[in-house]
């Protein structure tokens, strides 16, 4: 289903996947004209796939892979990111798809498993999570630009001169990106003041209260 103010509720499910016992829409674009979804049941093509209209693109892995994993669409819905699945232990390799046709980029350098989450409106820059297995790490945002590739976010804030303390990003549950590709924001802020909150809730002082932090003429960033 879908929901837009001049219309209320409304049922999308593509005509060949209308019985199947689960059909759901993970994304959609600016316009409301293309969305992403996921078909899990048992009629039609299983899998991610773009719609727009009539139209239905399933959003496969390329010959050689296992099964795609899809996160997002960009603003006007002919991009989508996430991953490809490969090797017998099934990780995860990052992926792009542009009007159906996907480009498995190279794993992140230092990790085994990583996937795209969010894409700007060009397609040029997008971020997602890496994680190590051998042994176990939490996962560790990063950043893909066409230009130069992946990089750990920490690495990529250091490019333009932002030093990120590592202990921060374990807070960083969600990662997504602006249209324009310049603005990259997490839940980390909401995360570290919630911790200030419970802490004088319990009886604490804060020396120094950095919740609602602003910074003059950074006033739409996000500080602490």
């Amino acid at each position: 289903y879908m929901w837009t103010q001049s219309t209320g509720w409304q049922d999308i499910t593509p005509a060949q996947f209308v019985g199947s016992d689960w059909v759901e829409v993970t994304d959609v674009s600016d316009d409301g004209n293309t969305w992403l979804g996921l078909n899990n049941g048992f009629t039609g093509t299983p899998g991610y796939f773009v719609a727009s209209g009539s139209d239905v693109t399933m959003l496969t892995a390329p010959n050689g892979f296992g099964f795609s994993s899809v996160s997002a669409v960009n603003a006007t819905g002919n991009i989508a990111v996430g991953g490809v699945t490969f090797g017998p232990t099934v990780r995860t390799q990052p992926a792009i798809w542009t009007n159906g046709v996907a480009t498995v980029l190279p794993p992140v350098n230092g990790f085994q498993s990583s996937v795209l989450v969010d894409v700007s409106t060009d397609g040029g820059v997008a971020v997602g999570f890496a994680q190590v297995f051998d042994p176990l790490s939490s996962e560790t945002p990063f950043v893909w630009t066409a230009a130069s590739g992946s990089k750990p976010l920490t690495d990529y804030a250091s490019d333009f001169g932002i030093s990120l303390p590592s202990n921060v990003l374990g807070y960083l549950p969600s990662v997504s990106i602006s249209g324009d590709g310049t603005v990259i924001s997490g839940a980390a802020r909401e995360r570290i003041e919630s911790m200030i909150t419970a802490g004088v809730a319990e009886g604490a002082q804060p020396i120094l209260d950095g919740r609602g932090a602003v910074v003059e003429g950074l006033e739409q960033g996000s500080f602490v």
